[in-house]
Protein backbone atom coordinates (compact mmCIF):
# COMPACT_ATOMS: atom_id res chain seq x y z
CA UNK A 1 0.00 0.00 0.00
CA UNK A 2 2.73 2.44 0.86
CA UNK A 3 6.50 2.69 0.77
CA UNK A 4 8.16 3.88 3.96
CA UNK A 5 11.66 4.50 2.69
CA UNK A 6 11.95 0.95 1.41
CA UNK A 7 9.71 -0.67 4.02
CA UNK A 8 6.53 -2.00 2.45
CA UNK A 9 3.19 -2.18 4.29
CA UNK A 10 0.54 -4.55 2.93
CA UNK A 11 -3.26 -4.29 2.84
CA UNK A 12 -3.66 -6.21 6.10
CA UNK A 13 -1.96 -3.39 7.99
CA UNK A 14 -4.16 -0.78 6.28
CA UNK A 15 -7.22 -2.89 7.09
CA UNK A 16 -6.56 -2.27 10.79
CA UNK A 17 -7.09 1.45 10.20
CA UNK A 18 -10.38 1.28 8.28
CA UNK A 19 -13.89 0.81 9.70
CA UNK A 20 -16.80 -0.86 7.90
CA UNK A 21 -18.95 1.97 9.28
CA UNK A 22 -16.51 4.54 7.85
CA UNK A 23 -16.85 3.14 4.33
CA UNK A 24 -20.59 2.51 4.62
CA UNK A 25 -21.31 6.11 5.62
CA UNK A 26 -19.13 7.46 2.83
CA UNK A 27 -21.10 5.32 0.36
CA UNK A 28 -24.41 6.72 1.54
CA UNK A 29 -25.53 4.11 4.06
CA UNK A 30 -27.57 5.84 6.77
CA UNK A 31 -27.76 4.76 10.41
CA UNK A 32 -31.26 3.66 11.47
CA UNK A 33 -31.60 4.90 15.05
CA UNK A 34 -34.79 2.89 15.60
CA UNK A 35 -32.78 -0.36 15.44
CA UNK A 36 -30.55 0.50 18.40
CA UNK A 37 -26.82 1.11 18.83
CA UNK A 38 -25.42 -2.21 20.08
CA UNK A 39 -25.76 -3.84 16.65
CA UNK A 40 -26.59 -0.83 14.47
CA UNK A 41 -28.37 -1.17 11.15
CA UNK A 42 -27.34 0.90 8.13
CA UNK A 43 -29.49 1.26 5.02
CA UNK A 44 -28.38 2.29 1.54
CA UNK A 45 -30.66 4.39 -0.74
CA UNK A 46 -30.87 1.28 -2.94
CA UNK A 47 -32.56 -0.58 -0.07
CA UNK A 48 -29.51 -2.64 0.91
CA UNK A 49 -29.46 -3.15 4.70
CA UNK A 50 -26.49 -4.26 6.80
CA UNK A 51 -26.00 -5.00 10.49
CA UNK A 52 -22.69 -4.10 12.17
CA UNK A 53 -21.32 -6.09 15.08
CA UNK A 54 -18.73 -4.53 17.44
CA UNK A 55 -19.25 -1.07 15.87
CA UNK A 56 -16.77 0.58 18.26
CA UNK A 57 -13.96 -1.97 17.94
CA UNK A 58 -12.21 -1.86 14.59
CA UNK A 59 -10.24 -5.06 15.22
CA UNK A 60 -13.45 -7.09 15.78
CA UNK A 61 -15.90 -5.22 13.56
CA UNK A 62 -17.93 -7.46 11.24
CA UNK A 63 -21.13 -7.10 9.20
CA UNK A 64 -23.87 -9.17 7.61
CA UNK A 65 -26.61 -8.36 5.10
CA UNK A 66 -30.23 -8.48 6.21
CA UNK A 67 -31.15 -10.39 3.04
CA UNK A 68 -29.57 -13.56 4.44
CA UNK A 69 -27.03 -13.85 1.60
CA UNK A 70 -23.33 -14.64 1.81
CA UNK A 71 -22.67 -10.88 1.86
CA UNK A 72 -21.04 -10.86 5.29
CA UNK A 73 -17.65 -10.76 6.98
CA UNK A 74 -14.88 -8.21 7.55
CA UNK A 75 -14.15 -4.86 5.97
CA UNK A 76 -12.36 -6.79 3.20
CA UNK A 77 -15.58 -8.64 2.35
CA UNK A 78 -17.63 -5.45 2.58
CA UNK A 79 -15.45 -3.71 -0.02
CA UNK A 80 -15.17 -6.81 -2.21
CA UNK A 81 -18.97 -7.07 -2.50
CA UNK A 82 -19.23 -3.35 -3.37
CA UNK A 83 -16.37 -2.72 -5.78
CA UNK A 84 -18.96 -1.64 -8.35
CA UNK A 85 -19.48 1.50 -6.20
CA UNK A 86 -15.90 2.62 -6.98
CA UNK A 87 -15.67 3.24 -10.75
CA UNK A 88 -12.41 5.14 -10.38
CA UNK A 89 -10.74 1.98 -9.06
CA UNK A 90 -9.32 -0.22 -11.83
CA UNK A 91 -8.26 -3.79 -11.17
CA UNK A 92 -7.95 -7.26 -12.68
CA UNK A 93 -8.41 -9.23 -9.47
CA UNK A 94 -10.91 -8.36 -6.75
CA UNK A 95 -8.21 -8.16 -4.06
CA UNK A 96 -6.30 -5.59 -6.11
CA UNK A 97 -9.42 -3.42 -6.08
CA UNK A 98 -9.91 -3.97 -2.35
CA UNK A 99 -6.28 -3.00 -1.84
CA UNK A 100 -6.76 0.32 -3.66
CA UNK A 101 -9.93 1.21 -1.75
CA UNK A 102 -8.29 0.41 1.59
CA UNK A 103 -5.35 2.62 0.76
CA UNK A 104 -7.59 5.55 -0.06
CA UNK A 105 -9.57 5.20 3.14
CA UNK A 106 -6.49 4.54 5.29
CA UNK A 107 -4.35 7.44 4.12
CA UNK A 108 -6.53 9.94 2.26
CA UNK A 109 -9.26 12.33 3.43
CA UNK A 110 -12.05 11.34 1.02
CA UNK A 111 -15.73 11.73 0.26
CA UNK A 112 -18.08 9.65 -1.86
CA UNK A 113 -20.56 11.32 -4.20
CA UNK A 114 -23.31 9.93 -6.40
CA UNK A 115 -22.75 10.03 -10.14
CA UNK A 116 -24.68 8.03 -12.75
CA UNK A 117 -25.89 5.55 -10.12
CA UNK A 118 -22.35 4.95 -8.89
CA UNK A 119 -20.22 6.33 -6.09
CA UNK A 120 -16.91 8.04 -6.78
CA UNK A 121 -14.18 8.74 -4.25
CA UNK A 122 -12.72 12.23 -4.18
CA UNK A 123 -10.44 13.96 -1.73
CA UNK A 124 -12.32 15.99 0.86
CA UNK A 125 -10.37 18.44 3.03
CA UNK A 126 -10.79 18.28 6.77
CA UNK A 127 -13.17 20.96 8.04
CA UNK A 128 -12.76 21.76 11.72
CA UNK A 129 -16.04 23.73 11.61
CA UNK A 130 -17.95 20.44 11.44
CA UNK A 131 -16.88 19.74 15.02
CA UNK A 132 -17.54 21.45 18.33
CA UNK A 133 -14.38 21.67 20.46
CA UNK A 134 -14.16 22.19 24.19
CA UNK A 135 -11.26 22.26 26.60
CA UNK A 136 -10.90 19.18 28.76
CA UNK A 137 -12.08 19.88 32.33
CA UNK A 138 -10.28 17.76 34.91
CA UNK A 139 -13.71 16.74 36.16
CA UNK A 140 -15.63 15.47 33.14
CA UNK A 141 -16.61 12.28 31.34
CA UNK A 142 -13.59 12.76 29.10
CA UNK A 143 -11.27 12.97 32.09
CA UNK A 144 -13.02 9.91 33.55
CA UNK A 145 -12.24 7.96 30.37
CA UNK A 146 -8.56 8.95 30.50
CA UNK A 147 -8.48 8.03 34.19
CA UNK A 148 -9.83 4.60 33.23
CA UNK A 149 -6.73 4.27 31.06
CA UNK A 150 -4.58 4.81 34.15
CA UNK A 151 -3.76 8.50 33.65
CA UNK A 152 -3.84 10.62 36.79
CA UNK A 153 -4.86 14.28 37.07
CA UNK A 154 -1.27 15.49 37.30
CA UNK A 155 -0.59 14.03 33.86
CA UNK A 156 -3.84 15.37 32.41
CA UNK A 157 -2.88 18.82 33.70
CA UNK A 158 0.54 18.56 32.02
CA UNK A 159 -1.07 17.71 28.67
CA UNK A 160 -4.28 19.70 29.07
CA UNK A 161 -3.46 22.08 26.21
CA UNK A 162 -3.17 19.13 23.86
CA UNK A 163 -6.47 17.37 24.65
CA UNK A 164 -10.00 18.39 23.65
CA UNK A 165 -13.53 17.23 24.13
CA UNK A 166 -14.84 16.69 20.60
CA UNK A 167 -18.41 16.56 19.31
CA UNK A 168 -19.31 15.79 15.70
CA UNK A 169 -21.92 18.34 14.61
CA UNK A 170 -23.42 15.78 12.18
CA UNK A 171 -24.42 13.61 15.15
CA UNK A 172 -24.79 16.44 17.65
CA UNK A 173 -25.85 15.34 21.11
CA UNK A 174 -24.97 11.68 20.50
CA UNK A 175 -21.39 11.52 21.81
CA UNK A 176 -18.74 13.75 23.37
CA UNK A 177 -15.40 12.06 22.80
CA UNK A 178 -11.81 12.79 23.75
CA UNK A 179 -9.96 14.31 20.79
CA UNK A 180 -6.25 14.67 20.14
CA UNK A 181 -5.64 17.30 17.44
CA UNK A 182 -3.48 16.26 14.52
CA UNK A 183 -1.50 19.07 12.90
CA UNK A 184 0.50 19.45 9.72
CA UNK A 185 3.96 21.03 9.41
CA UNK A 186 2.33 24.50 9.41
CA UNK A 187 0.70 23.71 12.78
CA UNK A 188 -2.78 23.72 11.24
CA UNK A 189 -5.28 21.21 12.66
CA UNK A 190 -5.99 18.63 9.94
CA UNK A 191 -7.75 15.94 11.96
CA UNK A 192 -8.33 14.28 15.32
CA UNK A 193 -7.46 11.01 16.95
CA UNK A 194 -10.72 10.16 18.77
CA UNK A 195 -11.03 7.99 21.88
CA UNK A 196 -13.71 6.89 24.33
CA UNK A 197 -14.77 3.78 26.21
CA UNK A 198 -14.58 0.85 23.75
CA UNK A 199 -14.09 3.26 20.87
CA UNK A 200 -11.14 4.49 18.83
CA UNK A 201 -11.15 6.16 15.44
CA UNK A 202 -10.13 9.26 13.51
CA UNK A 203 -12.49 12.16 12.97
CA UNK A 204 -14.15 12.26 9.57
CA UNK A 205 -11.83 13.39 6.73
CA UNK A 206 -8.80 13.55 9.03
CA UNK A 207 -5.60 13.87 7.03
CA UNK A 208 -3.78 10.76 8.22
CA UNK A 209 -1.15 11.15 5.52
CA UNK A 210 0.46 14.33 6.93
CA UNK A 211 -1.04 15.05 10.37
CA UNK A 212 0.46 14.03 13.72
CA UNK A 213 -0.34 14.86 17.34
CA UNK A 214 2.39 17.16 18.68
CA UNK A 215 2.47 17.84 22.41
CA UNK A 216 5.41 20.05 23.27
CA UNK A 217 6.30 20.98 26.84
CA UNK A 218 8.14 24.05 25.51
CA UNK A 219 6.37 27.11 24.07
CA UNK A 220 8.33 27.01 20.80
CA UNK A 221 9.33 24.03 18.66
CA UNK A 222 12.85 25.44 18.27
CA UNK A 223 13.36 24.97 22.02
CA UNK A 224 12.58 21.25 21.95
CA UNK A 225 15.64 19.05 22.39
CA UNK A 226 14.08 15.60 22.77
CA UNK A 227 11.17 14.13 20.79
CA UNK A 228 9.50 10.86 21.77
CA UNK A 229 7.58 9.03 19.05
CA UNK A 230 4.48 6.88 19.66
CA UNK A 231 1.64 5.19 17.80
CA UNK A 232 -1.07 6.73 20.02
CA UNK A 233 -1.40 9.85 22.19
CA UNK A 234 -2.43 7.80 25.24
CA UNK A 235 0.76 5.74 24.86
CA UNK A 236 2.76 8.98 24.98
CA UNK A 237 1.03 10.26 28.11
CA UNK A 238 1.36 6.87 29.81
CA UNK A 239 5.09 6.91 29.08
CA UNK A 240 5.36 10.40 30.56
CA UNK A 241 3.47 9.32 33.69
CA UNK A 242 5.79 6.35 34.27
CA UNK A 243 9.07 8.18 33.71
CA UNK A 244 8.53 11.88 34.49
CA UNK A 245 9.97 11.49 38.01
CA UNK A 246 13.06 9.70 36.66
CA UNK A 247 13.90 11.85 33.65
CA UNK A 248 13.83 15.56 32.90
CA UNK A 249 11.24 16.20 30.17
CA UNK A 250 11.25 20.01 30.38
CA UNK A 251 12.65 20.31 26.82
CA UNK A 252 10.65 17.42 25.40
CA UNK A 253 7.84 16.93 22.92
CA UNK A 254 5.65 13.89 22.45
CA UNK A 255 4.36 12.82 19.04
CA UNK A 256 1.65 10.35 18.00
CA UNK A 257 1.28 9.03 14.45
CA UNK A 258 -2.18 7.65 15.24
CA UNK A 259 -1.62 4.20 13.79
CA UNK A 260 -0.57 5.59 10.40
CA UNK A 261 3.07 5.98 9.47
CA UNK A 262 3.76 7.75 6.19
CA UNK A 263 6.74 9.58 4.68
CA UNK A 264 4.79 12.86 4.89
CA UNK A 265 4.17 12.37 8.60
CA UNK A 266 7.89 11.76 9.12
CA UNK A 267 8.74 14.95 7.21
CA UNK A 268 6.21 16.85 9.31
CA UNK A 269 7.98 15.79 12.51
CA UNK A 270 11.48 16.44 11.19
CA UNK A 271 10.59 19.91 9.92
CA UNK A 272 8.82 20.86 13.16
CA UNK A 273 11.62 19.74 15.49
CA UNK A 274 14.78 20.57 13.59
CA UNK A 275 17.01 20.87 16.66
CA UNK A 276 15.94 17.70 18.45
CA UNK A 277 17.01 14.14 19.06
CA UNK A 278 14.43 11.42 18.45
CA UNK A 279 13.49 8.43 20.60
CA UNK A 280 11.25 5.55 19.58
CA UNK A 281 8.31 4.56 21.76
CA UNK A 282 6.63 2.45 19.08
CA UNK A 283 5.07 -0.85 20.07
CA UNK A 284 7.23 -3.94 20.43
CA UNK A 285 5.55 -5.74 17.53
CA UNK A 286 5.88 -6.08 13.77
CA UNK A 287 4.56 -2.62 12.88
CA UNK A 288 6.57 -1.03 15.68
CA UNK A 289 9.80 -2.57 14.41
CA UNK A 290 9.08 -1.42 10.85
CA UNK A 291 8.38 2.12 12.10
CA UNK A 292 11.72 2.08 13.94
CA UNK A 293 13.58 1.04 10.81
CA UNK A 294 11.76 3.46 8.53
CA UNK A 295 12.38 6.47 10.77
CA UNK A 296 16.03 5.56 11.26
CA UNK A 297 16.48 5.12 7.52
CA UNK A 298 15.03 8.59 6.90
CA UNK A 299 17.54 10.03 9.39
CA UNK A 300 20.34 8.04 7.83
CA UNK A 301 19.65 7.55 4.07
CA UNK A 302 22.93 5.64 3.68
CA UNK A 303 21.65 2.93 5.99
CA UNK A 304 22.24 -0.29 4.06
CA UNK A 305 19.23 -2.22 5.22
CA UNK A 306 15.92 -3.13 3.67
CA UNK A 307 12.96 -4.74 5.41
CA UNK A 308 9.92 -5.90 3.48
CA UNK A 309 6.99 -8.20 4.05
CA UNK A 310 5.75 -10.69 1.46
CA UNK A 311 2.73 -12.65 2.62
CA UNK A 312 3.54 -14.19 5.98
CA UNK A 313 7.31 -13.80 5.65
CA UNK A 314 9.75 -10.94 6.24
CA UNK A 315 12.92 -10.40 4.27
CA UNK A 316 15.73 -8.49 5.98
CA UNK A 317 18.58 -7.54 3.68
CA UNK A 318 21.84 -5.91 4.72
CA UNK A 319 24.51 -5.49 2.04
CA UNK A 320 24.91 -8.96 0.51
CA UNK A 321 23.26 -10.91 3.35
CA UNK A 322 19.55 -11.68 3.35
CA UNK A 323 17.44 -13.39 6.00
CA UNK A 324 13.95 -14.77 5.54
CA UNK A 325 11.81 -14.95 8.67
CA UNK A 326 8.23 -16.02 9.38
CA UNK A 327 5.84 -13.38 10.71
CA UNK A 328 5.70 -14.97 14.18
CA UNK A 329 9.48 -14.96 14.61
CA UNK A 330 9.88 -11.40 13.36
CA UNK A 331 7.22 -10.15 15.75
CA UNK A 332 9.23 -11.32 18.76
CA UNK A 333 12.00 -8.99 19.89
CA UNK A 334 14.03 -7.66 16.98
CA UNK A 335 13.31 -10.46 14.54
CA UNK A 336 15.17 -13.50 15.79
CA UNK A 337 18.72 -13.95 17.01
CA UNK A 338 20.53 -13.88 13.66
CA UNK A 339 18.55 -11.00 12.15
CA UNK A 340 18.60 -9.11 15.45
CA UNK A 341 22.39 -9.26 15.46
CA UNK A 342 22.51 -7.72 11.98
CA UNK A 343 20.00 -5.01 12.84
CA UNK A 344 21.94 -3.99 15.95
CA UNK A 345 25.01 -3.41 13.82
CA UNK A 346 23.33 -0.87 11.55
CA UNK A 347 20.56 0.82 13.59
CA UNK A 348 19.84 1.80 17.16
CA UNK A 349 17.44 -0.71 18.73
Amino acid sequence: LGDLGGFTMDFRQAREQVFIVQIAEQLGYAYDKSKGRIRPQYEHPSGDKIIISHPNDNSRQMYFNRDGSTDRGSVIDFIKHRLHYFPNVTYQKDMDGVNQVLKQFANEPIVAYHSKNEFVLEKQPFDIQTFTLKDLPLISKGADYLASRGLNQQILLAFQNHINLLEDNYTKGAYMNVGFAYKNKHDTVVGFEVRNHNFKAHARSSDKDTGVWKASLRPFAEQVKDVFLFEAAIDAMSFYQIFHTKFNFKDAAFVSFGGSFTPNQIENVLQTYQNARFYSGFDNDVNGHIYDYAFEKRLNPKLEIDVKRVGDEFFIKHKDAEYKLPYEEFSEGCGGEAAGEILRKVIRV
